[in-house]
Parts: C-alpha cells; sequence; structure tokens
C-alpha cells in the first residue's frame, strides 16, 4: 500500500501516529521552538519502563520541523543522544534552535529536558527548506483523545527474518505531504528491529537516522546487523528498504546500545 499524498490542506487524522503523541509546539523567539509532551507507558519499550528513542526522535522531529516560523518537510538527517537517564514519565520540554537557515536547508539543535529542568536528551536535524503550504502550530497542537496503548504495537511489524521486520505503509503512519512513512516511524520501527539482536540487558543510547528515499510500494522492510561491540558498548546498523521496490534504501540508521543492569527483556 502506497501511503497517499494529500491535495487538500494538509491535516492529521486523530489516530496518526503524530497527533498521538500529543507534541505541543510554540514559537520561542529568534527562530527557536519549544516542544511540550507528556511521556506515558504507551511510549515505554516492551517489557521496560523507558521510553523508546524512537519515541523521542519523533518529539524531536515535530519540534525541530518547526524551525524557524512553520512546519517543514522532509526531514533529511536526524541524530539523538541520550546524555542522562531518560525518565519514563512526566513532562518533557524541548528547545530547538536554529544553527543554520538557508535557501535549501534548515539545521537546528534540540535538547530535551525534564520537569526539574534536567537535560536528559541532545539532538541535531537537518529539514529541506520547504515549508507546508496553509500549515501552522495550531493544527499541530489541537487536542486529540488518545487512541494508542502502545507506539510499538500501532506499528503491526512482523518478523520476516533473523533481525528483520516489515512494516506496512498505512496512512496513520504517513507524512502525506512527500508520500512515504513518517521520519519518526521509520526510527522507532529500526530500533525495535535493532532490538531484537542487541544483548539481554542493552538499551539504545544514540540513534542516527538519514533518509535517502520514499517508501513507494511496501512493505517497508528493516534489516538489522551488529557492527562490533567495544565492551558494554555494541553497534549495531538497520537498513529500511522497500520490498516491493527492489529493496530501494528508504533510510540508514545507526544506534548505539550499552549495557544497563536494570534493563529487562525486551
Amino acid at each position: 500500500m502506497r501511503v497517499s499524498r494529500k491535495a487538500r490542506k494538509p491535516g492529521l487524522p486523530d489516530d496518526h501516529f503524530v497527533r498521538q503523541m500529543g507534541v505541543r509546539v510554540a514559537p520561542a523567539g529568534e527562530g527557536s521552538v519549544e516542544g511540550t509532551v507528556a511521556l506515558r507507558p504507551a511510549m515505554w519499550g516492551r517489557g521496560t519502563r523507558r521510553p523508546r528513542l524512537g519515541v523521542l526522535a519523533t518529539f524531536v522531529d515535530v519540534t525541530a520541523g518547526y524551525v524557524p516560523d512553520a512546519p517543514r518537510t522532509p526531514t533529511i538527517d536526524l541524530r539523538l543522544q541520550t546524555v542522562d537517564p531518560v525518565p519514563d514519565e512526566g513532562m518533557v520540554r524541548l528547545l530547538a534552535r536554529p544553527l543554520n537557515v538557508g535557501r535549501r536547508l534548515v539545521v537546528s539543535e534540540t535538547t530535551l529536558e525534564d520537569e526539574s529542568g534536567r537535560v536528559f536528551a541532545r539532538a541535531s536535524a537537518t529539514f529541506k527548506n520547504r515549508p507546508i503550504p496553509g500549515y501552522g502550530f495550531e493544527d499541530i497542537n489541537e487536542p486529540v483523545r488518545s487512541l494508542i496503548h502502545s507506539f510499538e504495537e500501532i506499528l503491526s511489524a512482523r518478523e520476516t527474518g533473523p533481525g528483520q521486520l516489515d512494516l506496512d505503509p498505512a496512512d496513520r503512519l504517513g507524512n502525506g505531504f512527500v508520500g512515504t512513512v513518517q521520519g519518526g516511524v521509520q526510527a522507532l520501527f529500526a530500533e525495535c528491529t535493532a532490538a531484537r539482536i542487541a544483548p539481554d540487558g542493552f538499551e539504545a543510547i544514540d540513534l542516527h537516522i538519514r533518509y535517502v528515499g520514499r517508501t513507494e510500494s511496501g512493505p517497508l522492510r528493516a534489516r538489522a546487523r551488529s557492527t562490533g561491540r567495544h565492551g558494554s558498548i555494541e553497534f549495531i546498523d538497520v537498513e529500511l528498504v522497500d520490498a516491493g521496490a527492489s529493496d530501494r534504501l528508504v533510510s540508514h540508521v545507526s544506534t548505539v546500545w550499552s549495557a544497563n543492569e536494570e534493563a529487562t527483556s525486551r
């Protein structure tokens, strides 16, 4: 199934992956954008009390996407790194600051902090400088009733081989503005695939996704492979390909996993 493009004014249905995240954004001056969102159990990794990095990457994708003054698409590159333990619940504040607003690209950095003001993650992102016509802050900030019990489950990913998962494109998971699977969905999908081969008791601390192409046909297939281990650090790369289009590359994801004695089985 190909993700449909929207001919009318862009908008996201209530059951869309991004709308269900509940991120609220607002201008913060000098081209910066502030995001706020409540962490909840639906965002935790399966069998843990820790939000998936793919969920946090979606927070960044939404917030930084509004730098400097309106939503832009598509995302070209996004990297998220944890610098302190990630909270399991409570409000998260994001502050996305422009590093460069050029004719073709917008580059920004984002900090994520908990309710006490403790920074627990940092991110960088690059977007094509192409504002979405007729779409502004008020659209993403419209209240929506929570319909999701688990963001992992909404992917409906299925195992099709060792370290390999397939995901069928759907409008609720799509970026209808460019006709592909939404960037945060891809990040979460890649992390869930990497988790299949990560050592027991390890958790993701770094996720870097580079968007290369669109999902034209589907399914979107993720293949994970370990690229090395150094002590308590495991490196896992994930390739996302369009399995219905001769395995054309859609995105490449590099992840870093660290041993955590308190982590439970995924």
